[in-house]
């Protein structure tokens, strides 16, 4: 095989079991033939890449050498797979001087599955892996700040500026993250300092984690599509980037200390820095927008532990280290 797993998909620790790659003609897995058929393609070889407790990970190799990849789903209804599948569509249609995303291939209502164009990139989560690599990471967040506006611009004709910081913190105060008394009267501080001050608000991306976001060069590409996209502020999607980043070094074992530390908010810093110089609000105060970040990165770790307790997932290695 040319590439590793992690220039496909790569998924989050708890629900991933790699395994080697498997012969096709074992039961239950689709074969060449298959493809042939599905895809009306002349088929050279394919194999699986990834099986997970949720999906199959096909890589399909037609004769003039295109690279294809299958994603069959084990767990999602053809409905709900749909409209992963038009997410692929629609995040083709977002492409731009930064992003390329990958082209859907259609899909198959028959064997649960769906296919798009092979994007021989790796993530931003395998920069993560040593110093080195965050040092990588460094030069090309301007880059990341820059083609995430462009997204978020063409997701949202007219840019809506909101004013909904009461409403957010008292979703953050929902979580399931224990909040004592003093943590509350932080996040009332915190009301306080943002109250009549609007942000960004419309469609996000909603899971803009460094798994999620690939890398060559400089460029870029979003592989792994969402099943839906929802309406926040638009700096969530830097705030689950700068939530995923510390996950991930957590995940690898990474000591995180203050130089390492430094580093990662020097990459959000200079994302956010680059994602306000294109926004027309009057407000870009630089502590106003860090603050809002800030809360939005409490908000998705409470749902990132929401959903651990929801799959009875208790991974006490990551909830120590990270609140």
């Amino acid at each position: 095989m040319e590439n590793s797993t992690n220039n496909i998909f790569t998924f989050v620790e708890e629900s991933l079991h790699k395994k080697n790659e498997r012969d096709l003609f074992d039961t239950g897995y689709l074969k060449e033939d298959d493809f042939k058929e599905i895809l009306d393609l002349p088929v050279k070889n394919a194999k699986v890449l990834v099986e997970n407790r949720n999906s199959i990970i096909y890589l399909i190799i037609i004769k003039d050498g295109k690279k294809i990849v299958g994603k069959q789903s084990k767990s999602l209804s053809f409905e709900i797979l749909n409209q992963e599948y038009n997410s692929i569509l629609k995040m083709y249609e977002l492409n731009n001087t930064v992003f390329c995303n990958p082209m859907g291939f259609g899909l198959n209502r028959e064997h649960n599955i769906y296919f798009l164009e092979y994007i021989n990139f790796s993530s931003v989560a395998e920069l993560l892996k040593s110093t080195n690599g965050i040092h990588n990471l460094q030069n090309i967040s301007g880059l990341i700040g820059q083609g995430l506006f462009k997204i978020h611009s063409k997701l949202n004709n007219n840019m809506q500026y909101v004013d909904d910081n009461h409403q957010l913190i008292t979703d953050v105060l929902k979580t399931p993250i224990k909040i004592n008394r003093r943590k509350k009267n932080i996040l009332t501080k915190a009301k306080q300092a943002l109250e009549g001050i609007s942000f960004p608000y419309g469609l996000v991306y909603r899971d803009f984690d460094p798994l999620n976001v690939y890398v060559s060069g400089n460029t870029l590409s979003l592989i792994d599509p969402p099943e839906r996209f929802v309406k926040t502020y638009l700096f969530w999607d830097i705030a689950t980037f700068s939530v995923g980043i510390k996950k991930e070094l957590i995940r690898r074992k990474f000591v995180i200390s203050k130089e390492v530390y430094d580093k990662v908010d020097c990459i959000i810093g200079a994302i956010t820095n680059e994602y306000i110089q294109n926004i027309k609000s009057e407000n870009k105060n630089k502590n106003s927008v860090k603050l809002i970040i800030l809360i939005l990165e409490l908000q998705r770790l409470g749902e990132l532990i929401g959903n651990q307790l929801k799959h009875k997932h208790k991974n006490k290695k990551f909830s120590k280290a990270y609140l």
